[in-house]
């Protein structure tokens, strides 16, 4: 309940871009078709993503089927330790870079991306341990 009541609310106010359109262009790019309803649901979805602060949701909005929803979870800076640790392992290597680059992501987890198959999680890895080590 907690979710659809915060979900409800969220308008895609002073949005600098078309995430419908962006979604749907996207979709049409790999030859697929996708229902208004389900769009405009993922639309809202993602703009959740980048805006909400309460953790709980963000949580919940991690283990969506959408991509793009959770990269914009991962690049949150309310999302958790908790919720970064299991986006750290997502299948998606877009959402294990952003994670990776999340300073709430727990460092340990961070590490073992550096032996991540792709090379942009690598990549994002090791300039998260940099940025750490250089202010130490």
């Amino acid at each position: 309940m907690l979710f659809k009541q915060k979900f409800d609310k969220i308008k895609h106010e002073n949005d600098n871009y078309n995430r419908e359109e962006m979604i749907e262009l996207t979709e049409k790019i790999f030859g697929n078709t996708i229902p208004h309803r389900i769009l405009k649901k993922r639309a809202k979805m993602w703009y959740a993503a980048d805006h909400l602060v309460d953790e709980r949701v963000l949580d919940k909005l991690s283990r969506s089927p959408f991509v793009e929803v959770r990269e914009s979870v991962a690049a949150n800076a309310h999302t958790s330790g908790k919720t970064l640790e299991v986006l750290l392992c997502d299948a998606d290597f877009q959402v294990r870079e952003t994670a990776a680059l999340n300073p709430n992501s727990p460092l340990s987890k961070v590490k073992e991306l550096l032996d991540d198959e792709h090379e942009m999680v690598r990549e994002a890895a090791k300039r998260r341990i940099s940025e750490i080590d250089m202010r130490q």
